[in-house]
């Protein structure tokens, strides 16, 4: 019977680590009917900046993780009274089913 606990438990706890997200989430948004996870702009040391999102399939999957990103350095980028150049793009899925975009920007 001990046994049985502790696989269930470790079960429950490798479930809990994979099912985490693929961004940093420092702000989850619900839009349309799905979520998405954001994370913080940050600065690179070339002095760019990166947007991260995960989005749901409900949310676009990637095509909706790249534009969210997209919105999110945009909204940056204003918020400084500049314009949005990305740099790079790079997107990929979390456990096959949300879809996840990077982006490297600069505001001119």
């Amino acid at each position: 019977m001990k046994s049985n606990h502790i696989i269930f438990s470790l079960v429950v706890l490798a479930t809990a680590t994979l099912t985490g997200c693929a961004v940093n989430n420092d702000r989850t948004e619900w839009s349309g009917t799905g979520l998405s996870y954001h994370a913080d702009i940050t600065p690179n040391l070339d002095g760019s900046y990166t947007a991260s999102v995960e989005a749901s399939p409900n949310n676009g999957r990637i095509r909706g993780a790249i534009a969210l990103a997209t919105k999110d350095a945009a909204n940056y980028c204003k918020a400084q009274d500049k314009g949005l150049k990305i740099i790079e793009e790079k997107t990929n899925s979390h456990l096959l089913v949300n879809g996840v975009a990077t982006l490297r920007f600069n505001c001119i």
